[in-house]
């Protein structure tokens, strides 16, 4: 019986501190621009710099020891596609 017990404890143990040393989650960013369409210069412009930022925070360690992941998506400077695109970050 206290053999059980103490694999038991062990395994409980051994799970706490595997699960300790994974990977925090990415740090999620969302870009929401006309790529395409009207504004496409100014969009694609700003776009690239945050990538940019993003590379650069990432190469120093990312924020608090997390990774910035950057999702962009392009609302094709239509009104219903800002909408669609506020959604699909807010889910993301």
């Amino acid at each position: 019986m206290k053999v059980t017990q103490r694999l038991f404890t062990l395994v409980v143990l051994l799970s706490l501190f595997v699960s300790s040393c994974s990977e925090p989650p990415p740090l999620k960013i969302g870009f929401l621009g006309g790529m395409t369409g009207r504004s496409t210069d100014l969009c694609v412009s700003a776009r690239d710099g945050v990538q940019l930022a993003v590379e650069a925070v990432n190469q120093q360690g990312g924020v608090n020891g997390r990774q910035v992941e950057l999702i962009i998506f392009d609302d094709q400077s239509d009104d219903a596609k800002v909408r669609e695109g506020i959604n699909f970050l807010a889910d993301s």
